[in-house]
């Protein structure tokens, strides 16, 4: 295994997916998505779970221009276990 990056020889079809439960966090979800979009590893898909933000969530989110990033809305607040499942 290659101590500076492990994750390279974990073998072929390896599949990452970083999921991110958002509720009203207009504030705070650019920069959560900038920071997984900056990873040294790239093969991965980032999916973020708006649970029925009130907010501007939902425009931050619209003004990343990556085809890794997979938003789901729900229409309305679920909470945290529902939002997971």
């Amino acid at each position: 295994m290659d101590a500076k990056n492990p994750i390279k020889n974990l073998g072929d079809g390896l599949e990452i997916s970083v999921v991110v439960p958002t509720y009203n966090r207009s504030e705070t979800i650019g920069r959560a998505i900038e920071s997984i979009l900056k990873q040294s590893f790239s093969d991965f898909e980032v999916i973020i779970i708006d649970d029925g933000s009130t907010d501007n969530t939902e425009d931050v989110i619209k003004e990343f221009k990556d085809d890794r990033i997979r938003p789901i809305k729900f229409e309305e607040n679920k909470g945290a276990q529902r939002s997971s499942k």
